[in-house]
């Protein structure tokens, strides 16, 4: 039962109570003895006929216009009822929903349904959603690598050399991963070729001298070690060292010429002696060989002398 309607049925016994009460306390006499009247009442008035069914005509008035009212309440409370504004309702909240960033100032929302929806004017809020941040963190930075710097110079002027570039890197942060690569890197440069020389090897020890006197001639010899390149520059000389020797003259033995013929025997007759001779073609020098003889003789015999007679 509603409010109003309990209401209301108090107030119709209220009225009723009255009104009996009234119209039989109307009744009863009044009696002496019963004490000072009220200054308000007339005793005479109760006990007259026609005064009394006034009374008691008001009083059913009173309680018909009051039994009206009450229903003429009672009707418009129904009808207020009816009519009443009817604000809506909500289901409990659902789920927070995943972030929506696993980093760096993401946000979650969370819905919910009316249970019941307003009439009648009543009033919603329409807040069917929330949402709150999440996941304010900073996100991990990963390391990045910087462009390469230029080439640097080469290391050597000429000839094959090595030369380096760098670059930098932004370091990680907030748990990002580390760089993968080098920091440095290298390459072969060569601006232009070195020279290189031709080369001798030493020279070799003397050979002997082709001539033991008399102006000979002995070598030595040398190699090539290392040959010139492009921008090279020649060997100057030969492989092969020549220079006199032995110059001091050779000894020169005596040459003699063939022998001449035997000379007439010193005696006619008798003993005598024979000579020959050979010539010197060439003279001995410079501890040759000294000449053999160059003349020689004998004994000759020219036969026996005569032996003339003698007188003894």
């Amino acid at each position: 039962m509603s409010p109003m309607r309990s209401y209301s049925s108090k107030l119709l016994l209220i009225v009723l109570a009255t009104t009996i009460n009234y119209v039989h306390g109307s009744q009863q006499p009044h009696q002496p003895g019963d004490g000072e009247q009220h200054p308000h009442r007339q005793a005479r008035a109760w006990w007259e006929p026609k005064a009394l069914m006034q009374s008691t005509a008001n009083q059913l008035r009173a309680a018909v216009s009051a039994a009206g009212s009450l229903r003429l309440m009672r009707n418009q409370a129904a009808t207020e009822s009816l009519a009443a504004p009817i604000d809506c309702e909500w289901n409990t909240w659902g789920e927070w929903t995943v972030c929506q960033f696993t980093c760096g100032d993401g946000q979650q929302m969370r819905a919910r349904t009316q249970k019941i929806s307003a009439a009648n004017g009543g009033i919603c809020d329409n807040n069917f959603k929330e949402t709150r941040p999440c996941n304010s963190g900073q996100c991990p930075v990963d390391c990045g690598w910087n462009d390469w710097a230029d080439w640097g110079t080469c290391s050597v002027s000429c000839g094959r050399g090595v030369s380096h570039a760098l670059r930098t890197q932004h370091p990680p942060q907030y748990g990002g991963r580390p760089c993968v690569g080098d920091a440095e890197r290298q390459r072969d440069c060569q601006t232009q070729a070195c020279p290189v020389d031709c080369k001798f090897s030493d020279w070799g020890e003397w050979f002997a001298c082709s001539s033991t006197c008399g102006g000979g001639k002995r070598n030595r010899f040398r190699q090539i070690e290392q040959y010139q390149n492009e921008v090279g520059r020649s060997c100057q000389g030969g492989t092969t060292d020549t220079v006199e020797c032995s110059m001091d003259e050779c000894p020169v033995d005596c040459q003699v010429g063939e022998w001449g013929l035997w000379t007439p025997c010193s005696k006619s007759c008798g003993p005598g002696k024979t000579r020959r001779v050979r010539p010197v073609l060439k003279q001995v020098s410079f501890g040759g060989m000294a000449c053999g003889a160059i003349d020689e003789e004998k004994l000759c015999n020219g036969g026996d002398c005569p032996v003339d007679c003698e007188f003894s």
